[in-house]
């Protein structure tokens, strides 16, 4: 990687600027949508001042890029809910790769900044410095933040300013900008998430839940589909999916023995199908969600299936499986001769989503993803 980004310098310095620009994207396409964890530190240096010089003991103006920051030492490990300790530096390297696998069919590039959640709210400099970054400042603590600031809010009201970023917390922006370095990435393309890696309280924390990798990708997803400014795109795909296949199974009643006299064929109905319990249900949405379990390998409570779906499109272990039978309000078998015809289904279904992912997943390089639109930004994540 390193004598890659050598080469490309090498060759923008003789002048090829488009055989640099090509390594450039060879580095780019390479390297995984999480391109760093770069952790802020509970005692984050803060520059609340903005661009004001400051001066030294001799009274004499001290530029802000000349101002000397104090190097933290940051934590490499992503925590998950129960911490975990490492017996050894392998079983360290499998556990970030879990995370950095969990966005691994993202076309975005992201560099993830987990904080907890106390540890801000213990540090008022650092809580203003974030309100600051969004706009919002001041606020009373950590939760005021989050619920003016918080991706799920819709990317209208929740974009962070990236030049605040670097103000504001310049030990941390050193950091990202050396990863940002390391990979040949320019800054305005890349999504700076801050990530509460630490869970909620009791009551606020739902039952059996834990911030995991897996969990990374669903909440992800959260914030996007169920957003305030969603486009509905994830979702009415996987609706659209869902109505087309129901359509092709039919009730077992309709298996029973014809009728003597069938009727002209002008006048034939078509068979029950179980799209119709779809069309019939009172919440479309809901009842999509609780049986994508039908078609999905989904882990979640039947109402919270649509994150599973994301999750999986978003790590690349997405795969469907078409079943012979379905319960709904009764029993539908899917025929023979539709047998083809479904797996034609469920392989477009696997395609859409992979390409909603990352337009260019087929050519293995880095397309517009479904965090496109938040690149350049500053974003707050935490569900």
């Amino acid at each position: 990687m390193k004598k890659l980004i050598s080469l490309a310098k090498t060759l923008s310095n003789l002048g090829l600027k488009r055989d640099s620009k090509l390594v450039y994207l060879l580095l780019k396409s390479a390297s995984p949508p999480m391109e760093a964890s770069v952790s802020m530190h509970p005692h984050e240096p803060v520059n609340l001042y903005g661009d004001e010089d400051e001066e030294d003991e001799e009274g004499n103006p001290i530029k802000r890029e000349e101002r000397k920051w104090e190097k933290m030492r940051r934590e490499r490990i992503i925590q998950r809910s129960n911490r975990r300790t490492f017996n050894s530096q392998a079983e360290e390297d499998s556990e970030m790769n879990a995370w950095y696998k969990s966005l691994s069919n993202l076309g975005d590039s992201v560099i993830l900044i987990p904080f907890n959640r106390t540890e801000v709210e213990k540090n008022e400099d650092v809580l203003n410095g974030l309100a600051e970054i969004f706009g919002i400042a001041p606020v009373r603590n950590y939760l005021d933040l989050k619920e003016k600031a918080y991706l799920i809010r819709g990317s209208h009201s929740s974009l962070g300013d990236v030049a605040k970023l670097k103000t504001i917390f310049p030990s941390l922006w050193s950091d990202i900008q050396a990863a940002l370095s390391s990979k040949g990435l320019n800054e305005k393309e890349v999504i700076y998430m801050l990530y509460n890696q630490e869970s909620a309280p009791e009551p606020e924390r739902l039952a059996g839940f834990s911030k995991d990798p897996f969990y990374l990708g669903h909440d992800i997803g959260h914030s996007i589909f169920d957003s305030s400014d969603s486009d509905w795109e994830f979702k009415g795909m996987l609706s659209d999916f869902m109505k087309k296949i129901f359509s092709l199974y039919i009730s077992d009643e309709e298996s029973e023995e014809e009728p003597e006299e069938e009727p002209e064929e002008e006048f034939e109905e078509l068979p029950a199908n179980a799209s119709a319990e779809i069309i019939k249900s009172n919440d479309q949405e809901s009842f999509v969600q609780e049986h994508l379990k039908d078609f999905f390998n989904v882990t979640s409570e039947p109402n919270d299936t649509y994150g599973d779906v994301f999750a999986g499109a978003a790590d690349g272990t997405i795969s469907i499986n078409i079943p012979n039978n379905l319960y709904l309000s009764k029993y539908y078998y899917l025929p023979l001769k539709k047998r083809d015809e479904a797996e034609e289904l469920g392989a477009a279904i696997i395609k859409r989503l992979k390409d909603y992912m990352n337009s260019n997943q087929q050519y293995g390089t880095k397309g517009s993803g479904a965090l496109s639109h938040l690149a350049g930004h500053v974003v707050l994540q935490d569900i």
